[in-house]
């Protein structure tokens, strides 16, 4: 189950953000079309949204134990199966570091189900016959032999930074988007929890 944080509503703006605009409406996820998502125009004025943050959980010694090769494979898989759902369920991709992701989502449950269906396709990935062996890879069943765990395992975070709390806009050059704010604080904050422990 991921870890769900929020931050509290502020009072006044963020310095150098233009915050002006509608509200995202953390419980109404039918208000905004796919193509708003995908041409911007939502996160243009978008004051509230749900971040995710994830992280391979033992990945330093997942990569030391699977070798550069090995490793080199699984991080693709999950960064492929990562980035397939991210666009399923409306997400942006802010930051990848290492094998950590930091994304937006414009609601609560969006984001939650994101974070379900990773921990299913996970699950159901076909991983290379040689990471059986691997730390975190070994299959685990339930009392009535049912598999619940095997294969990579993702540690997520999700936290939904309330109204006036967030901002983005592009960045001059690479036209990435930029989020700001004590909501994106927050959400690296929690970046921090689910890098150090399980969540």
């Amino acid at each position: 189950m991921p870890a769900v944080t929020r931050t509290p509503q502020t009072v006044g703006s963020l310095e150098n953000i233009n915050l002006a605009g509608s509200k995202a409406g953390g419980g109404h996820a039918g208000r905004t079309s796919k193509d708003q998502l995908l041409q911007g125009s939502f996160w243009d004025t978008a004051r509230e949204c749900a971040f995710v943050v994830t992280d391979i959980e033992g990945s330093t010694q997942l990569s030391s134990k699977a070798g550069p090769k090995l490793f080199g494979a699984i991080q693709e898989i999950h960064d492929i199966t990562m980035r397939e759902a991210i666009g399923q369920h409306s997400g942006l991709e802010i930051t990848t570091e290492g094998d950590s992701f930091t994304l937006a989502f414009p609601y609560a449950p969006q984001a939650v189900a994101f974070c379900i269906d990773i921990q299913h396709r996970l699950l159901e990935t076909a991983w290379p016959h040689s990471c059986a062996k691997l730390p975190g890879f070994r299959k685990h069943v339930n009392s009535k032999g049912e598999t619940i765990i095997v294969g990579l395992r993702v540690r997520m975070g999700v936290h939904w930074a309330g109204d006036g709390t967030v901002a983005s806009r592009l960045h001059a050059v690479n036209k990435q988007r930029i989020f700001a704010g004590p909501g994106m604080q927050m959400a690296q904050e929690v970046c921090v929890c689910v890098c150090v422990c399980v969540c």
